[in-house]
Protein backbone atom coordinates (compact mmCIF):
# COMPACT_ATOMS: atom_id res chain seq x y z
CA UNK A 1 0.00 0.00 0.00
CA UNK A 2 0.90 3.82 -0.89
CA UNK A 3 -0.01 6.40 0.80
CA UNK A 4 0.91 9.97 -1.05
CA UNK A 5 -0.33 12.55 2.11
CA UNK A 6 -3.06 15.24 1.61
CA UNK A 7 -0.55 17.83 1.64
CA UNK A 8 1.15 16.40 -1.34
CA UNK A 9 -1.90 15.67 -3.09
CA UNK A 10 -3.01 19.78 -2.69
CA UNK A 11 0.53 20.68 -4.12
CA UNK A 12 0.09 18.24 -6.98
CA UNK A 13 -3.57 18.97 -7.81
CA UNK A 14 -3.89 22.46 -6.72
CA UNK A 15 -2.51 23.80 -10.59
CA UNK A 16 -4.26 22.58 -13.02
CA UNK A 17 -6.46 20.26 -14.46
CA UNK A 18 -6.60 16.82 -13.04
CA UNK A 19 -8.76 13.96 -13.75
CA UNK A 20 -9.68 10.51 -11.27
CA UNK A 21 -9.30 7.05 -11.94
CA UNK A 22 -10.41 4.34 -8.90
CA UNK A 23 -9.83 0.99 -9.89
CA UNK A 24 -11.42 -1.60 -7.90
CA UNK A 25 -12.00 -5.42 -7.28
CA UNK A 26 -14.83 -6.51 -5.79
CA UNK A 27 -14.61 -10.04 -3.54
CA UNK A 28 -15.61 -12.31 -6.65
CA UNK A 29 -12.57 -10.65 -8.44
CA UNK A 30 -14.63 -8.60 -10.80
CA UNK A 31 -12.84 -5.42 -12.02
CA UNK A 32 -14.78 -1.96 -11.70
CA UNK A 33 -13.54 1.74 -12.71
CA UNK A 34 -14.80 5.15 -12.23
CA UNK A 35 -13.15 8.24 -13.80
CA UNK A 36 -13.86 11.16 -13.33
CA UNK A 37 -13.23 14.67 -15.03
CA UNK A 38 -12.48 16.90 -12.46
CA UNK A 39 -10.81 16.00 -9.25
CA UNK A 40 -8.88 18.16 -6.78
CA UNK A 41 -7.77 18.37 -3.15
CA UNK A 42 -7.88 21.74 -1.38
CA UNK A 43 -5.32 23.04 1.22
CA UNK A 44 -5.17 22.50 4.87
CA UNK A 45 -7.14 25.68 5.98
CA UNK A 46 -10.40 23.67 4.82
CA UNK A 47 -9.18 20.65 5.48
CA UNK A 48 -8.19 19.27 2.58
CA UNK A 49 -11.69 19.63 1.04
CA UNK A 50 -12.54 17.05 -2.20
CA UNK A 51 -13.50 18.22 -5.73
CA UNK A 52 -14.96 15.68 -8.25
CA UNK A 53 -16.73 15.80 -10.90
CA UNK A 54 -18.13 14.35 -14.19
CA UNK A 55 -18.50 10.70 -13.39
CA UNK A 56 -18.72 8.83 -16.50
CA UNK A 57 -20.01 5.25 -14.80
CA UNK A 58 -17.71 1.96 -14.78
CA UNK A 59 -18.58 1.56 -10.49
CA UNK A 60 -22.52 1.15 -10.62
CA UNK A 61 -25.23 2.86 -11.95
CA UNK A 62 -24.83 5.93 -9.95
CA UNK A 63 -22.04 8.06 -8.54
CA UNK A 64 -21.16 6.86 -5.22
CA UNK A 65 -18.78 9.53 -4.25
CA UNK A 66 -20.63 12.56 -4.91
CA UNK A 67 -21.86 12.24 -1.81
CA UNK A 68 -18.32 13.02 -0.24
CA UNK A 69 -17.40 15.46 -2.66
CA UNK A 70 -16.51 18.98 -1.14
CA UNK A 71 -16.68 17.43 1.93
CA UNK A 72 -13.80 18.22 4.63
CA UNK A 73 -11.14 15.06 5.53
CA UNK A 74 -11.94 13.50 8.80
CA UNK A 75 -9.53 11.65 10.68
CA UNK A 76 -10.39 9.90 14.30
CA UNK A 77 -8.89 12.72 15.77
CA UNK A 78 -10.30 15.41 13.62
CA UNK A 79 -13.81 14.98 13.75
CA UNK A 80 -14.62 17.14 9.90
CA UNK A 81 -17.70 15.31 8.93
CA UNK A 82 -21.37 16.29 9.14
CA UNK A 83 -22.38 13.49 10.90
CA UNK A 84 -23.82 14.49 14.11
CA UNK A 85 -24.15 11.65 16.13
CA UNK A 86 -20.30 10.05 15.63
CA UNK A 87 -16.90 10.79 14.25
CA UNK A 88 -17.44 8.71 10.94
CA UNK A 89 -13.74 8.14 10.89
CA UNK A 90 -13.52 6.22 14.11
CA UNK A 91 -16.75 4.47 13.47
CA UNK A 92 -15.61 3.60 9.70
CA UNK A 93 -11.72 2.99 10.60
CA UNK A 94 -9.89 5.48 8.41
CA UNK A 95 -9.57 9.19 7.44
CA UNK A 96 -11.55 9.80 4.39
CA UNK A 97 -13.94 12.82 2.94
CA UNK A 98 -17.12 11.89 4.80
CA UNK A 99 -20.41 13.33 5.00
CA UNK A 100 -22.82 11.56 7.26
CA UNK A 101 -21.23 9.31 6.98
CA UNK A 102 -20.52 7.01 3.92
CA UNK A 103 -21.14 6.21 -0.02
CA UNK A 104 -17.43 5.13 -0.35
CA UNK A 105 -14.87 3.96 2.28
CA UNK A 106 -11.41 3.17 0.07
CA UNK A 107 -9.40 3.85 2.97
CA UNK A 108 -11.11 1.82 5.20
CA UNK A 109 -9.66 -1.79 7.20
CA UNK A 110 -7.46 -3.69 4.85
CA UNK A 111 -7.67 -7.24 4.89
CA UNK A 112 -9.32 -10.51 3.88
CA UNK A 113 -12.63 -9.34 2.14
CA UNK A 114 -15.30 -8.86 4.09
CA UNK A 115 -18.64 -7.01 4.04
CA UNK A 116 -19.33 -3.81 5.84
CA UNK A 117 -18.65 -0.48 5.51
CA UNK A 118 -15.56 -0.36 8.26
CA UNK A 119 -14.04 -2.10 4.94
CA UNK A 120 -13.14 -1.16 1.16
CA UNK A 121 -16.45 -0.01 0.19
CA UNK A 122 -17.88 1.34 -2.53
CA UNK A 123 -22.28 1.72 -2.56
CA UNK A 124 -23.37 1.22 -5.54
CA UNK A 125 -21.79 -2.09 -6.26
CA UNK A 126 -24.29 -3.37 -3.44
CA UNK A 127 -25.57 -6.03 -5.30
CA UNK A 128 -22.32 -7.96 -5.73
CA UNK A 129 -21.12 -8.93 -1.67
CA UNK A 130 -22.85 -5.69 -0.30
CA UNK A 131 -20.04 -3.39 -1.90
CA UNK A 132 -17.36 -4.67 -0.11
CA UNK A 133 -13.96 -4.61 -2.23
CA UNK A 134 -10.84 -6.67 -2.02
CA UNK A 135 -8.28 -3.71 -3.66
CA UNK A 136 -8.61 -0.07 -5.06
CA UNK A 137 -6.21 2.04 -6.39
CA UNK A 138 -6.92 6.02 -6.86
CA UNK A 139 -4.97 7.48 -9.56
CA UNK A 140 -4.49 11.03 -11.06
CA UNK A 141 -3.52 12.68 -14.30
CA UNK A 142 -2.82 15.84 -15.80
CA UNK A 143 -5.76 16.31 -18.78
Amino acid sequence: MYLLGLKHLRQLTKNGNYSLIIEMKNCNGTNFTARYSEFRVSSSSTNYTLTTQGYDGGAGDWDSLKAHNLHQFSTYDRDNDISSNQNCALAYRGGWWYDKCLQVNLNGQFGPCRKGRQYQYWKSLNTLEDGALSATEMKFTLH
